[in-house]
């Protein structure tokens, strides 16, 4: 499977999307400035993205006149959605089945509209021992974690490229020239044996295992991930927990119209 590669530079509808998703998911009112913020754009940008959505319905001034929230049209896409397109239709039977089979918490991670940040929105616990508590929502850099490198390395070789130039040095995690043809390599691995496990990467003592979930145009959009507390990993087979989790994947891969 492979991903076609994005422009580096976002078209005005990718970042009006960017500005659509930063006030989708927040539970309160975002003034301009923190909306920017999370958008990764100017004030100026933002106004420019802020007038085109405000037009069309998709967002709307608070009561308050302080800040947006999602309009009626972003709430009848949604309902739209829900009844004829859900996502989590697809997305909790096949986490409940790896709870099932496995006891582990899982968690579905969605990739962003324009492609450089993953974000967790939706957990299934387990009810084995030591369970991690999941903050859903929150957006993610690609070059750390199960979850974002089971993504990463289907993304397509000038998407990795573009993504390791914008995230790597950020990232705070060494020297960007030993950093990147380890992180390519442990990228080639995951391709090979479809699955990514990392240790600590994110949460200290965390475990993750994670596999790449795909469209009907057989682009990555998003992973399944298992949670395992380092404490119990001699507890458990690692490998058939790989297994079940990439036969999860590929299920709900089917279910979004990925080609068998």
């Amino acid at each position: 499977m492979h991903a076609r590669s994005r422009p580096t530079r976002l078209s005005p509808l990718a970042r009006a999307l960017a500005v659509l998703d930063v006030v989708a998911a927040s539970a309160r009112t975002l003034a301009p400035e923190e909306l920017a913020q999370r958008a990764g754009m100017s004030r100026a940008a933002l106004q420019a993205q802020v007038r085109i959505l405000l037009r069309e319905g998709l967002i709307e001034v608070s009561p308050d006149g302080r800040g947006y929230l999602p309009g009626a049209a972003a709430q009848r896409l949604e309902a739209l959605l829900s009844q004829n397109h859900s996502l989590m239709s697809r997305l909790q039977p096949v986490l409940r089945t790896l709870v099932a089979d496995t006891g582990e918490t899982v968690t579905y991670n969605a990739l962003s509209h324009d492609r450089a940040s993953v974000t967790t929105i939706a957990v299934e616990y387990g009810s084995a021992a030591l369970q991690y508590a999941v903050t859903l929502g929150v957006a993610k850099t690609l070059v750390a974690g199960a979850s974002c490198k089971s993504i990463l390395a289907w993304m397509g070789e000038e998407a990795i490229e573009r993504i390791l130039d914008q995230q790597l040095a950020a990232s705070r995690r060494g020297n960007d020239d030993l950093l990147r043809p380890r992180l390519r390599k442990e990228l080639a691995a995951i391709r090979a044996r479809g699955y990514a496990l990392t240790h600590g990467e994110r949460l200290p003592g965390v475990v993750g295992i994670a596999s790449a979930v795909f469209t009907a145009r057989d682009a990555v959009c998003g992973s399944l991930v298992i949670t395992i507390p380092e404490l119990r990993l001699r507890a458990v087979k690692v490998r058939s927990l790989a297994e079940a989790l990439m036969a999860q994947a590929a299920a709900l891969s089917s279910r979004l119209g990925a080609p068998l």
